[in-house]
C-alpha cells in the first residue's frame, strides 16, 4: 500500500479528495498480473477500523489493465458502471456529512462522465480521525505492478470547522521485504504540498516484509498519522 493520511482528531464533517492519472503502461510484459487499487477515504486507521473508500481498481490480464471504479464502506464493496480506461484522469470526492451519512462522487476527468452516491455505515459509525489517499497492492510484495511512478494529485480534506488540509508534514513510507534500503521496491517522493509520486523500484523477494517510515517536515496547521507500506500519511 502506498499512501498519505492526515489525522483530523474525531471529526464530525469532513470531505476528502484527490485527482489520479491511470497508467496504461506495464513495463514487465505480457507476462506478469497484477491487481492495484488506488482510493481515498476516511479511517481504517490504528483504533478506528471503520473504513470508508472510494477510487479505482487496476487489474492486468493477459497484458491488458482494465480499471473499474468502486466504493466499500467495509466490508460492503460495489463496483460501479462507470467507464473508465488505461490513460485517464479521474477525480473522487468522499464528503462524510455525518459519521453514519456519506456522499460518495467519482468524476472521470478525461470523458466528463459521473456519478455519485449516497452511502450510510453498514455497521460501525465512522471515527473521522484519519483522511487517506492510497495506492494498494493488496498481494503485500507479490505482484506489484511494474509502474515506474503512479501520482495521486490535489489532495485535500476539508474538516467541519472549514479547514484545509494537504500533504505537508505527512510521513512517507516505503515497502520493502526487509530493512536493507537495497531492496525498497517503492518510495514515495513529493512533488508538491498537494501532489506525491510513488516512484518504483522493482520486486523484490517476498520472504519477510516490512514497513518503513520516513518522517518529512511538517507544516504549521497540519496534523499527520502512520500507515503501512509505501506511503504518505
Amino acid at each position: 500500500m502506498f499512501s498519505s493520511v492526515l489525522t483530523l482528531g474525531m471529526a464530525t464533517k469532513a470531505a476528502a479528495s484527490a485527482s489520479m492519472s491511470l497508467s496504461g503502461k506495464n513495463a514487465a510484459g505480457e507476462d506478469n498480473s497484477f491487481d492495484a487499487y488506488q482510493w481515498i477515504g476516511f479511517d481504517g486507521v490504528e483504533n478506528c477500523q471503520t473504513l470508508l473508500q472510494a477510487g479505482t481498481s487496476a487489474r492486468l490480464i493477459d497484458g491488458k489493465i482494465k480499471y473499474e471504479f468502486w466504493y466499500e464502506f467495509f466490508p460492503e464493496m460495489y463496483q460501479i458502471s462507470l467507464p473508465v480506461s488505461p490513460g485517464n484522469n479521474v477525480y473522487v470526492e468522499i464528503t462524510a456529512t455525518s459519521r453514519t451519512s456519506d456522499e460518495i462522487y467519482l468524476l472521470n476527468e478525461s470523458t466528463g462522465e459521473n456519478i455519485s452516491y449516497n452511502v450510510t455505515t453498514p455497521h460501525e459509525p465512522l471515527c473521522l480521525n484519519h483522511a487517506v489517499w492510497v495506492h494498494e497492492n493488496p498481494n503485500f510484495l507479490e505482484n506489484s505492478p511494474y509502474w515506474s511512478k503512479f501520482t495521486i494529485s490535489d489532495a485535500f480534506v476539508t474538516d467541519e470547522a472549514g479547514r484545509d488540509y494537504d500533504l505537508a508534514g505527512a510521513e512517507g513510507w516505503y515497502l520493502s521485504p526487509d530493512t536493507n534500503p537495497k531492496n525498497f521496491q517503492c518510495h514515495p517522493e513529493v512533488g508538491s504540498s498537494t501532489d506525491v509520486k510513488i516512484v518504483y523500484h522493482g520486486q523484490k523477494p517476498a520472504s519477510q516484509g516490512s514497513n518503513r517510515r520516513v518522517k518529512m517536515a511538517p507544516k504549521s496547521g497540519s496534523r499527520t498519522s502512520s500507515s503501512r507500506n509505501c506511503n504518505y500519511w
